[in-house]
């Protein structure tokens, strides 16, 4: 009898010990899990005020007389320029400053934008205020993703990067169908301020209650500056080949999600409510189950093999090419609608392997920097060039097929991309070295 009490009594030591063990890691839990929630709810804002002007560009075009080309400008470029200009100085402060307050800063300044959009009362002001627009949202992403690379281990970081980027699906199905709803009801400024202003009362929100994760152990990289630390990534020859392929494919991607929406406008009379509503659903339903469906899939593959953060990337440009291609070869809206579906949905999901393959590449406080090269090259020359090139050649071409024909075969041209893209990445994999900071300290010549 005294064995068994003897017995109890230790059993009744473990569990007393069990339980505050067990109350840490739940709070541990639900603290991670709610800062990601946080980011990724900041993300579908940014998406948002980022995505809406899509959708009203048809409006934009009748009451300014702008040309395709000036779209393209105004969707691209306008944005892209001042995006690019302050993402890495904010990258380089994300690395350093608190995180936390410059998410929520960024924010308040990108959501005053979006309303100033809806009073410009001419092209010029419409275009000063998208560069507003794109300063605020600099800041944002890179924080976020030194943020969560601080709070996830490796083995789980390409999940929560592609939880992350789910949300900026979820922000372009609200730019598409409550965009698409609000301009056919109450004209494309108020679109504007609707989607703007929630931004501002978030933004306070967050300033007291979004909170900076403790960063990871930094190494002897603590010491670069600004320039030393562009210079150590761009020297890693595996990210140099499918950072440039990721953004070539990006020319794609962004030229076809920019395009598609006035293109159904033009050749099959679909109203903004509804094309909104179907590119919505394609987005929000596609986009995320792919998003995390890869990104799950890409975690479990590459802790065996971390080749397949690029091989999953590859698999996706290989199947956006001929769904791209045949879509605008084939004159039926649903087919087209289907076949656009599968570029739309899957392009989430190539971007957080990238990055998350990067961000074991370095150290902590390299984490922002990364992403933000990333983010130049994608917004340069994806963002950037994707629908002022769609726009472009549309021009050029209408004189001989027509607007609606014209912006057809402009699409089209940009299967051509993803075929480039997937053999860069492909490239890329020869190059990636077991690791990837270990190449930067013993051979920066390469």
């Amino acid at each position: 009898m005294s064995s068994y009490e003897d017995q109890t009594d230790i059993d009744s030591q473990i569990e007393s010990e069990k339980s505050p063990l067990l109350l840490a890691r739940l709070k541990s839990f639900l603290k991670r899990h709610s800062l990601l929630i946080a980011l990724t709810g900041v993300f579908v804002l940014n998406a948002l005020d980022r995505q809406i002007l899509i959708i009203l560009l048809e409006d934009i075009k009748q009451e300014f007389t702008l040309s395709d080309s000036q779209l393209g400008l105004l969707s691209g470029f306008a944005f892209v320029a001042v995006y690019i200009t302050m993402s890495i100085p904010a990258a380089y402060l994300a690395d350093r400053k608190n995180r936390s307050k410059l998410i929520t800063l960024a924010l308040a300044m990108w959501s005053i934008m979006t309303v100033l959009c809806g009073t410009a009362q001419n092209y010029l002001q419409l275009m000063l205020a998208r560069f507003g627009v794109g300063i605020g949202e600099s800041p944002c992403t890179p924080a976020a993703h030194s943020m969560i690379a601080d709070t996830y281990p490796p083995r789980y970081r390409t999940t929560a990067l592609a939880f992350y980027g789910a949300g900026y699906f979820a922000g372009a199905f609200l730019g598409f169908a409550l965009g698409g709803w609000i301009a056919d009801q109450y004209g494309w400024r108020a679109a504007f301020f609707a989607v703007g202003a929630p931004g501002i009362f978030f933004a306070v929100l967050a300033w007291f209650f979004l909170k900076e994760p403790a960063r990871r152990t930094p190494t002897s990289s603590d010491t670069l500056s600004f320039i030393e630390s562009i210079t150590a990534l761009w020297k890693i020859r595996a990210f140099r080949w499918y950072v440039m392929g990721g953004s070539l494919a990006l020319v794609g991607y962004a030229g076809l999600m920019t395009w598609l929406p006035t293109f159904m406008i033009r050749e099959y009379g679909s109203s903004k409510a509804e094309i909104g509503a179907i590119l919505g659903l394609i987005v929000v339903l596609g986009g995320i189950s792919a998003a995390m469906g890869f990104g799950i899939l890409t975690d479990k593959l590459a802790s065996k093999d971390r080749r397949w953060n690029l091989w999953i990337p590859i698999l996706i440009f290989s199947a956006s090419a001929p769904a791209t291609a045949a879509a605008f070869l084939i004159q039926d809206m649903t087919l087209t609608l289907l076949l656009c579906a599968i570029p739309i949905a899957i392009s989430s999901a190539f971007s957080a392997p990238m990055i998350s393959i990067s961000q074991q590449s370095v150290s902590s406080n390299l984490h922002g920097m990364v992403t933000a090269m990333i983010f130049l090259c994608n917004n340069l020359i994806g963002f950037g060039l994707g629908p002022l090139a769609v726009g472009m050649v549309s021009d050029y071409l209408t004189p001989e097929l027509g607007e609606a024909a014209a912006l057809r075969q402009s699409l089209e041209y940009l299967s051509l991309f993803f075929i480039v893209a997937a053999c860069m990445v492909i490239v890329s994999v020869r190059y990636l070295p077991q690791n990837a900071h270990e190449e930067i300290q013993q051979h920066p010549e390469n």
